[in-house]
């Protein structure tokens, strides 16, 4: 039998998930007659003891004709070695692959389920390995495996599952693992910030342990020190030190200053001597004085690695180290909502992780309110009650934007200004003056319920505010009294200044509804012209023709 390896072994577990399950076990059975490829086929095994060493496979058209090579003769004793389609411990392993398994371990070791899985073949890493510890391994007659059971399966049978299995990996492949985090300052998207250990490279409080790395106490009788008894390992470990300080000491001695050494020491060093030399082992009473400094150096370090601690803590619950993450959803806020929360981030520091987020969430939700009472009272505030007139408003706010900007852009107008326009703007200015010709609605004027319903519709139509009317109002009626209950139409224009139509209007109004009387003037029925003469004049307003006419019409020019 010829056995030869025809696949690369992957060397790391996301090679073994990145590359394709074979169908084909990892090894190769070839003729050693004619290197016909034996692997899926029935063969024939040289029994005899002269070839039994070598492992002899011959093809059944090699067998026919009787070849013979190297030891093996045609009169030799044989087996017939054919696949083992039945499955012997699970039902979805057949006998072939259960040997595959023993042999695989045996030349890979055991452990190397990835080299196993791919000597086998059409099995994953998991497979093999959940198979073994489950049928050897957790075997009730372990160390051997668990005994045989008998299937039903046909041979057929076992090779459509072999297909299903193969087709389902190859349509669902094994997710790949996520990436090993290292433990260095660079490989993370926080600058000095080490995953694997969860520290940085410069903590808060970074000098905290310069303070007390090289604090030393003596004996400390308080606190119990008294009553605590000499530990032997120390006294054993400074007569070691005494004793290998010694002989240190009387090597030196016997040397000569060119290295060579003396047959004989001329002295030996005393221990008198070698005691001055070693360094002792402090044994000075710490003072009350002195134990309360470094102790208290002890809890300041404590204050200053908790403030430390604090801090990490807050970093990793709020999920600071998200940084795009958190970036992106900055981004998606205003740069009002920005500032807003700016100013709140320090209670998250007195808050718990879900305290904080339902106190901001209530923030945000808390302006948005404000935001839209105030939009509400600005629409109030044009006469709009209801959402369906908000609605029309806001499309006609946008349309009116638009038509700015275009205009603006085309160089006829600056935005806001209305006055440069030129000649081919007419048709905007007389939509602009249609528009500011309407009715107005006051909504809730603070002086709107002291109007009747007819002075309302007054005030919409000549567009003037209920404030104003009511100034105008009273300023006719106290001049209609002092000039004895009359005042006419041209004394109101002269006592209001503002457009004489409007002024002409609440004239009529306040006539009409017995307010004010008007002034009996004389009609001009009769005109006395330039010459002493009297002529007659229509009340409409026409001039008679004739000689008459004329001498008016020059005496006026």
């Amino acid at each position: 039998m010829t056995i030869r390896g025809k696949t690369k072994q992957s060397s790391s577990e996301e090679a073994d998930l990145l590359t394709p399950i074979n169908a084909d076990p990892g090894f190769i059975i070839e003729c050693d007659s004619c290197f016909t490829n034996l692997t899926n086929s029935v063969r024939i095994r040289c029994a005899d003891p002269v070839c039994e060493g070598s492992s002899i496979d011959i093809c059944a058209d090699c067998f026919r004709h009787g070849k013979e090579f190297g030891r093996h003769k045609a009169g030799h004793k044989y087996r017939v070695i054919e696949k083992h389609h039945t499955p012997i411990l699970d039902e979805g392993w057949t006998g072939d692959e259960e040997v595959m398994l023993l042999d695989g371990l045996f030349m890979h070791g055991m452990g190397n389920w990835l080299a196993v899985s791919e000597f086998m073949g059409a099995r994953t890493k998991h497979d093999v390995r959940s198979h073994y510890f489950k049928y050897y391994i957790q075997s009730k007659s372990w160390p051997f495996p668990e005994e045989p059971v008998e299937f039903t399966a046909e041979a057929e049978e076992m090779q459509q599952r072999k297909r299903k299995r193969l087709e389902d990996l190859t349509v669902n492949p094994p997710l790949p693992l996520p990436p090993v985090q290292n433990s260095g300052p660079t490989s993370h998207e926080i600058a000095g910030y080490m995953p694997g250990r969860l520290e940085f490279e410069h903590e808060l409080e970074n000098e905290a342990e310069d303070f007390v790395k090289d604090l030393e106490f003596g004996i400390v009788r308080a606190y119990g020190g008294d009553e605590q008894l000499q530990d032997p390992v120390d006294a054993a470990r400074l007569a070691a030190a005494v004793e290998a300080r010694r002989e240190a000491a009387n090597i030196l001695a016997r040397a000569t200053p060119n290295g060579h050494m003396h047959s004989s020491p001329a002295s030996d060093v005393k221990d008198e001597e070698l005691k001055d030399e070693l360094p002792q082992i402090p044994d000075a009473v710490e003072s009350k004085e002195s134990i309360e400094t470094k102790l208290a150096l002890l809890r300041a370090y404590s204050s200053r690695v908790e403030k430390r601690l604090q801090a990490k803590s807050l970093i990793f619950e709020r999920g600071l180290l998200e940084y795009r993450k958190l970036q992106a959803l900055d981004k998606r806020r205003s740069k009002d909502e920005r500032d807003f929360l700016t100013k709140y981030k320090p209670f998250a520091k007195m808050q718990t992780v879900q305290d904080n987020e339902d106190f901001i969430d209530g923030l945000l939700y808390e302006q948005l309110l404000r935001k839209r009472i105030t939009e509400l009272q600005e629409l109030r505030r044009l006469g709009i009650t209801t959402l369906a007139e908000a609605e029309v408003y806001g499309k006609a706010f946008q349309q009116r934007a638009v038509e700015r900007a275009e205009i603006a852009q085309r160089g006829l107008i600056r935005t806001g200004d209305f006055k440069r326009a030129g000649s081919t703007d007419d048709k905007f200015k007389s939509t602009a003056m249609a528009r500011r010709g309407g009715p107005l609605t006051f909504g809730t004027s603070a002086s709107l319920n002291l109007l009747s319903a007819e002075e309302q519709d007054l005030c919409r139509q000549i567009r003037m505010n209920p404030q104003s009317y009511i100034a105008a109002k009273a300023t006719l009626v106290r001049e209609c009294r002092k000039r004895g209950d009359e005042l006419s139409r041209k004394q109101a224009r002269d006592l209001l200044k503002c457009d004489v139509n409007k002024t002409a209007k609440i004239w009529d109004f306040l006539v009409r509804n017995g307010v004010i009387k008007p002034s009996m003037e004389p009609p001009m029925s009769a005109v006395s012209a330039p010459d002493g003469s009297s002529m007659n004049i229509d009340t409409n307003g026409a001039v008679p023709n004739g000689s008459l006419a004329a001498s008016l019409t020059n005496g006026h020019t």
